[in-house]
C-alpha cells in the first residue's frame, strides 16, 4: 500500500512538470479580459499546489527515517543545504524577496504581480522555488529526454498559430488583446514569443543529435518532423522582430557550438544541415504577402528589407527604442540609489517609475508610456529587491552555470547533450533579459531547468533521493499504520487544497465577468456591462482596469438617460469608482488623472461647478509623474472650460515642449491662438505641423483659412 502511494504521488508530480513543459505556453483564453498571462499563472498556480501536496504526501508515506531524522535538528539543516549548491541561494533570494515585500512601495503587488503580468510577484517567486525543490527531489535522469520531448511538443502549437498570423490567417478574435505589426501568437507580445523560441530550439537541436533516446524506442517526435519543427521556430523567430531575441539566439547557438563538439555535430552531420536548411528556407516562404487583404503584411522583398533593417538598427543607439530603453535604465539606476539596500519592493518598479520617467524618455516611447520593468534583469532587480537582493540572485546565477558546467564535464552520452540544450537555453534566456523581461512561461521553463540541475548535483554527490527505494525481496512487508494524527494532517491537507484552489481560481471568475463587462459596454448594453463590471469588481477589487471600465460604463449611462436623477447617480457612482482607485493605487498618477476626468463630467453633463477639484487630482497625477502629457493636456482643457484660454495655451505648450510630435494637439494649440486673435502664432504652430507631416488632414482647414485672409 505504502509503495503504492508513492508511486502515485510521483506519477501525478511527473504529469504535472510535462503539464508545465507543454501547456502552459499554448494556452490562452479569449473569454478573460487577460487573455494570455492569467490563464497560464493560473494553470502554473493550480499544477504547482498540486504537486506541493502529491510531494508532501510522498515524503509522508515513505517512512523514510533519513526524511525524519532531517525534520529536525540544526545539523540536518546544514546537511539539506550542502545536499545540492543551489538549494542555499535558492532559498536566500526568497526571503530577501519577503523581507522586501514587507517593507515595499505596495506590499499587495509584491504580493500578487502586477495584472497581466503576475511573473515577478512574491507568490509566483514562491511557486517558482516550489518547482525547483520538487524537480530537485523528484526527477528522473531518464526522463529528461521526454520532459525535453514534451517541451518541444508544446511549442508546436505556438508555431503553427505565430505561422497562421506570419500569413495573415488570424482565426481568433483578439478583441482588447494585441494588435501590432509583428507576430506574437500565445505569448501576447513579439518580445515574450522571441524569448520562448530561443529557450526551445537549442532544445530542438539537443534532441536532433541525441542517439541513445531514438534508439531505445519509437519518439512522437521523429528527427524529420523535428527539423520541420525547428525550421518554424525559426521562421517565427525571424518576424518576431525582437532584437532581443535574436541577440539572445547568437549566444544560445555559440555555447551550443561551443559545447556541442566537433565530433557529435561530424555524427549528426545530415540532420544538423537539414535543420539549417529548413532554418534559412522558412523565413524565406514566410515573407510573401499571402494573403492580400490583409494590409500589415507587405510583400517578400519589403519584409526581408524590414528585417535586416531591424537587425542593422541594433546599433544605432538613436532609435526610439533603444533610446528608450538606455533612458529606462538611467531611471532604474535613480530608483536605486534612492533606496538601494532593499529596493522598492518586488513588482514596484512600475510604481514607483513614474516619478523618475525623463522627458527623453517619453519623447522616444511615446507619450504617457510607462515603464512596467527596467528591460534589464539585474537593474530589475536591483530596483526592487536592493543591493543584497541583487547579490543573492547574482549567487545563484553564477551558481546554477558553475553548476550546469561541472555537470556537462561529468556527464556523457545523451544526458550531456541535453544538458548542453539546457545550458544553450538558459544563456539566450539571460542575454534577452538583458534587454527585456521573463513572463510566466520563460520563467517556469528557467527554474525548471535549475531544478533538473540540482537533482544531476545530489547525484553526482552520491544522493539519489530521500525516498526510500524500492523494498528489497528480504525486506519484510510494509503494513500501512496510520495514527489519529496522521489522518488529521492529511485532512488539513485537503482542507488547505480546496481553500487555495478557490483562491487561485477566483480572480479567474472575476476576469471573466470583466471581459464579459466589456463585451456589453461595447454593445451599449449598459445596465448589463455595469451588473458585470461590479461582479469583477467584487470578485477582485485590486485591479485597477475593472474599476476604469465601470466608472466608464456609468459615465456613458448617464450620457444617454433622460432623467436627471439617474444622471446624477451615475456620475456620482462613476467618481465613487475612481475615488477608490486612488485610495488602493496612491502611487499611480493615471488613477488621479481618471478621478480628474469624472469630475469634469460633473461640470459637463451635470453642470455643477468643479474644475477646482479637477484641477487638484490631475495636479497630484503631474506631481507623481511631471512627464505625463495627457494630465498636461487635460488641464489645458479644464482651463478651456474656463475660459481661461492664456493657462490653456501654457499648459498645451508645456505638453509639446516634452512631447513636439503631437500633431493633434499642435493643430488645437494653433486654433486656441487663432481664437485669441493671435493669428501669427497659430500659423507657425500649423507651419510647424505641416513640416512634420504634409499629410495631416487635420490641419488642412486651418491652412487653408489662413491662406484665404491673406489672399495668398
Amino acid at each position: 500500500m505504502k509503495n503504492r502511494i508513492v508511486k502515485i504521488c510521483d506519477q501525478v508530480i511527473w504529469v504535472g512538470l510535462l503539464i508545465l513543459a507543454i501547456a502552459i505556453p499554448p494556452l490562452i483564453s479569449l473569454k478573460m479580459e487577460d487573455v494570455v498571462e492569467l490563464p497560464k499563472i493560473t494553470l502554473f498556480r493550480m499544477v504547482i499546489l498540486t504537486i506541493s501536496i502529491a510531494w508532501l504526501l510522498k515524503r509522508i508515506e515513505s517512512g523514510n527515517p533519513s526524511f525524519k531524522a532531517r525534520s529536525k535538528g540544526f545539523y540536518s539543516l546544514i546537511s539539506w543545504v550542502r545536499s545540492c549548491p543551489l538549494h542555499l541561494p535558492v532559498v536566500a533570494f526568497l526571503l530577501v524577496s519577503a523581507i522586501s515585500t514587507l517593507i515595499s512601495a505596495d506590499i499587495r503587488i509584491s504580493l500578487v504581480g502586477i495584472y497581466k503580468f503576475y511573473f515577478w510577484g512574491l507568490l509566483s517567486l514562491t511557486g517558482y522555488s516550489l518547482l525547483y525543490f520538487i524537480t530537485a527531489d523528484n526527477f528522473s535522469e531518464n526522463r529528461m529526454g521526454a520532459l525535453i520531448e514534451g517541451l518541444l511538443i508544446g511549442s508546436f502549437p505556438v508555431a503553427i498559430y505565430g505561422v497562421c498570423q506570419r500569413l495573415g490567417l488570424e482565426f481568433l478574435d483578439w478583441a482588447g488583446g494585441p494588435s501590432r505589426m509583428r507576430i506574437w501568437s500565445t505569448l501576447g507580445n513579439s518580445n515574450f514569443l522571441g524569448a520562448y523560441l530561443i529557450m526551445v530550439i537549442p532544445l530542438g537541436l539537443g534532441l536532433l543529435v541525441s542517439n541513445d533516446y531514438y534508439r531505445n524506442g519509437r519518439r512522437l517526435l521523429s528527427k524529420p518532423l523535428l527539423v520541420l519543427l525547428v525550421g518554424l521556430l525559426a521562421g517565427c523567430l525571424v518576424y518576431t522582430l525582437s532584437r532581443g531575441a535574436w541577440l539572445g539566439l547568437l549566444a544560445c547557438l555559440a555555447v551550443w557550438g561551443f559545447f556541442v563538439g566537433k565530433d557529435s555535430i561530424k555524427r549528426n552531420r545530415k540532420w544538423l544541415t537539414l535543420a539549417l536548411a529548413a532554418c534559412l528556407l522558412f523565413p524565406i516562404l514566410l515573407g510573401p504577402k499571402w494573403k492580400i487583404e490583409t494590409p500589415i503584411f507587405k510583400s517578400g522583398q519589403e519584409e526581408m528589407e524590414n528585417v535586416i533593417g531591424r537587425a542593422i538598427s541594433i546599433t544605432n543607439l538613436g532609435e526610439a527604442s533603444i533610446s528608450a530603453r538606455i533612458e529606462g535604465w538611467k531611471s532604474s539606476l535613480r530608483m536605486f540609489s534612492k533606496r538601494p539596500l532593499l529596493g522598492w519592493g518586488l513588482d514596484n518598479f512600475g510604481t514607483i517609475c513614474p516619478q523618475y520617467i525623463t522627458p527623453k524618455f517619453v519623447s522616444s516611447a511615446g507619450r504617457d508610456m510607462l515603464q512596467s520593468y527596467a528591460h534589464n534583469e539585474f537593474l530589475q532587480v536591483g530596483a526592487t529587491v536592493g543591493i543584497i537582493g541583487l547579490i543573492v540572485y547574482i549567487w545563484l546565477i553564477v551558481t546554477f552555470f558553475k553548476l550546469l558546467i561541472y555537470l556537462l564535464k561529468k556527464e556523457r552520452g545523451d544526458t550531456r547533450t541535453f544538458l548542453i540544450g539546457i545550458m544553450s537555453s538558459s544563456v539566450a534566456l539571460m542575454v534577452y533579459n538583458q534587454f527585456h523581461f521573463s513572463v510566466v512561461s520563460t520563467a517556469i521553463l528557467f527554474w525548471l531547468f535549475m531544478g533538473i540541475a540540482g537533482k544531476m548535483a545530489r547525484k553526482t554527490q552520491g544522493e539519489e533521493s530521500d525516498i526510500t527505494p524500492e523494498r528489497k525481496s528480504n525486506e519484510p512487508v510494509y503494513t500501512s499504520n496510520h495514527s489519529p494524527s496522521d489522518f488529521i494532517i492529511f485532512g488539513i491537507m485537503a482542507i488547505t487544497y480546496v481553500f487555495l484552489s478557490f483562491l487561485i481560481l477566483r480572480p479567474v471568475v472575476a476576469d471573466i465577468y470583466a471581459k464579459r463587462g466589456r463585451d456589453y459596454a461595447g454593445g451599449k448594453s449598459w445596465d448589463k456591462a455595469i451588473s458585470s463590471l461590479k461582479k469583477a469588481v467584487r470578485l477582485n477589487p485590486w485591479v485597477e482596469l475593472y474599476r476604469v471600465n465601470l466608472g466608464n460604463a456609468y459615465k456613458e449611462k448617464a450620457e444617454v438617460t433622460n432623467s436627471i436623477g439617474e444622471k446624477e447617480e451615475c456620475i456620482d457612482e462613476a467618481v465613487l469608482q475612481f475615488k477608490e482607485n486612488v485610495k488602493l493605487f496612491p502611487h499611480n498618477p493615471f488613477a488621479y488623472r481618471n478621478l480628474g476626468i469624472a469630475y469634469m463630467w460633473k461640470t459637463q453633463i451635470l453642470g455643477e461647478p468643479c474644475t477646482e477639484l479637477a484641477l487638484r487630482e490631475i495636479a497630484r497625477a503631474l506631481t507623481i509623474f511631471p512627464c505625463f502629457i495627457s494630465a498636461l493636456e487635460d488641464t489645458g482643457k479644464v482651463y478651456f472650460c474656463r475660459n481661461e484660454l492664456d493657462k490653456t495655451c501654457f499648459y498645451l505648450n508645456e505638453a509639446l515642449e516634452i512631447f513636439p510630435k503631437d500633431l493633434a494637439m499642435r493643430t488645437t494649440l494653433g486654433a486656441i491662438y487663432y481664437k485669441m486673435g493671435n493669428k501669427e502664432k497659430a500659423l507657425t504652430e500649423w507651419k510647424k505641423v505641416w513640416e512634420i507631416n504634409p499629410d495631416y488632414e487635420g490641419v488642412r482647414k486651418y491652412l487653408i483659412v489662413k491662406k484665404g485672409e491673406k489672399n495668398e
